[in-house]
């Protein structure tokens, strides 16, 4: 099978990502996988695996949103962070994340980008990331999620644009930890907004 091969840096050391890895299933993922790794805005381990199962932390999130903004040509904001020293791997793409207010700290001055994400959170990024695009879009509130909840208008945004799906009974599941082909899904999914944008 023919490859196609991305350099990139992860976790402080520069990889050859194969657009295709060994623990990718047919169908519409890996064709979702394939379009942000050959962008350059996600990609896998060394091993020649993608890993989509495992849980989206800070780290990731970070760094995959610091790759779309580069492309973009955002400039990085200085990182305060304390547990984000300089040299860090992920302290370049933290910053563009930063300079579109996309990401923030907790009130003790850190980071902590080992936290596993929720889809509540991943919802409020990407709905952030929408709107400074100009992206508009919008869906029904989905049963389990009161319309008071803090991430409710983010929601509805991010599955009216076909960011992120509802589960199979209609509930979103806020609270849910999120994985990495939920990430790749919506960062295929805004790449095709753009790419349709005058």
């Amino acid at each position: 099978m023919k490859h196609v091969w991305l350099t990139a840096s992860l976790l402080g050391f520069t990889l050859a990502a194969p657009a295709s890895f060994s623990d990718l299933p047919e169908g519409l993922l890996a064709q979702q996988v394939a379009v942000v790794v050959e962008a350059g805005w996600m990609q896998g381990y060394p091993d020649g695996t993608f890993r989509g199962g495992e849980n989206l932390n800070r780290y990731q999130l970070a760094a995959a949103l610091g790759r779309v903004l580069q492309e973009m040509g955002v400039e990085p904001k200085p990182v305060p962070f304390a547990d984000v020293p300089e040299g860090h791997w992920v302290r370049e793409p933290l910053g563009r994340a930063l300079a579109w207010d996309l990401l923030s700290g907790h009130p003790d001055g850190s980071f902590k980008g080992g936290e596993t994400l929720t889809r509540a959170q991943l919802a409020q990024v990407l709905a952030k990331l929408a709107e400074r695009l100009g992206i508009e879009g919008t869906s029904p509130l989905p049963w389990d999620l009161p319309k008071g909840h803090w991430a409710a208008p983010a929601v509805q945004k991010v599955v009216g644009l076909g960011l992120m799906d509802l589960n199979p009974d209609g509930s979103f599941g806020a609270n849910a930890p999120v994985n990495r082909y939920q990430l790749a899904k919506a960062l295929a999914a805004l790449r095709t907004h753009l790419q349709k944008k005058p």
